[in-house]
Parts: structure tokens; C-alpha cells; sequence
């Protein structure tokens, strides 16, 4: 899930710099993985920010632990979830990345929900994944149709129902968007 090209294929570095992370924040990284996306993150908060690696199968969470020793990150702390709840303490979050996340959750509500707790007022919440109509090189249409639930407004439409609101929006690659949301009002499902 990590091969040595994956970071420099999937502009992992640009696409993190692009999200305007700051020195001593606190990131979740949900959904992730081996833990691709650690080394960018930790770049941009630096030693006294901290990182939730947050993924819902233990193997991967092993994976991810095994990398955190072997690299010495004392600032990045491994999160097992579950498919309604990222397990992440409350009130506490900067900000919380999807990359190539938001098309698998099968209970999106629950767990925007669950990520709308763990988010500190004002808390940023970055979804990034891959458009659904667009021409995807690492997969047929057809393959893309299949397995991304709901193209780019769509997801907007079901975020901002749970107490988010769309603050930017741009593309990393013609084929994947990001969208940045701020933590405001209350999940719909506690009102």
C-alpha cells in the first residue's frame, strides 16, 4: 500500500502543503492506512504538534505502530476506530484528513459525526478523494462508477448536513478534489 513511488505519483508532500497545517497542531490522519501520510503531516506540525493515526483495521494499525517505532515518533499515536466511530478524543483535533477515505465509509453520518466531536471549534476538517465523472488513470470508468459512492457536491451536501461548513474547495489532480470544511453548528443527528 506504500510503494517508493507513491509519494512522488501522489504529490503526498504538495498535497499536504496545501492544506495550511501549522507548527503545534493536532491532525487526525483517518482512514490511514500504513501510515502514508505521517511523515508529510509531521513535517508541517513539527515536533510539538501531535498525529492520530486513525484506521478501523488492526492490521493496519500494527503496520502503522511498527512504523512509529522504526521512525521514533514519539508525537504520533496510533487510534483503532470502527466503521461508526474514529475513536478520537474529544474536543481536541485542529484538524482531520480523509485521503482516499470519505468513498469508503459505509456510515458517513456516524463517523462525521464522531469526527465533528473530536474537532476543536473552528476545526478543519480535509476531505480528499477522487472525483466520480472524471477520467481516473489508475482505474476503467466503469471500475470508478462502481466504487466511488457520490461525486464531489454530493459529499459536500452530506458533510455539511453534519455541522460542517465548505470553506475552499480545489482539485490536487485533474481526478481528486479537496475540500476543506470548519467545524460550526451541531451534528444533525443531535439536534
Amino acid at each position: 500500500m506504500d510503494p517508493p513511488y507513491r509519494a512522488s505519483q501522489a504529490q503526498s508532500a504538495a498535497l499536504v502543503d496545501s492544506l495550511d497545517l501549522h507548527a503545534g497542531d493536532t491532525i487526525a490522519d483517518v482512514g490511514t492506512g500504513v501510515g502514508h501520510l505521517l511523515p508529510f503531516i509531521l513535517k508541517d506540525i513539527g515536533s510539538k504538534g501531535t498525529v492520530f493515526a486513525e484506521d478501523i483495521y488492526p492490521e493496519f494499525i500494527a503496520k502503522t505502530n511498527v512504523r512509529i517505532a522504526a521512525d521514533g515518533w514519539r508525537n504520533v499515536h496510533s487510534v483503532l476506530g470502527t466503521e461508526r466511530d474514529p475513536k478520537l478524543p474529544k474536543n481536541r483535533l485542529d484538524g482531520a484528513i480523509l485521503l482516499d477515505t470519505y468513498h469508503h465509509l459505509d456510515y458517513p453520518v456516524a463517523m462525521m459525526q464522531g469526527l465533528w466531536r473530536a474537532l476543536k471549534s473552528g476545526g478543519r476538517l480535509f476531505v480528499v478523494d477522487y472525483y466520480r465523472y472524471r477520467p481516473n488513470p489508475a482505474a476503467p470508468p466503469d471500475a470508478v462508477l462502481n466504487h466511488i459512492r457520490l461525486d464531489r457536491d454530493e459529499v459536500v451536501k452530506e458533510v455539511e448536513a453534519e455541522g460542517f461548513h465548505l470553506t475552499k474547495q480545489f482539485d490536487h489532480m485533474p481526478f481528486m478534489y479537496v475540500l476543506v470544511f470548519e467545524k460550526i453548528g451541531t451534528p444533525a443527528g443531535t439536534h
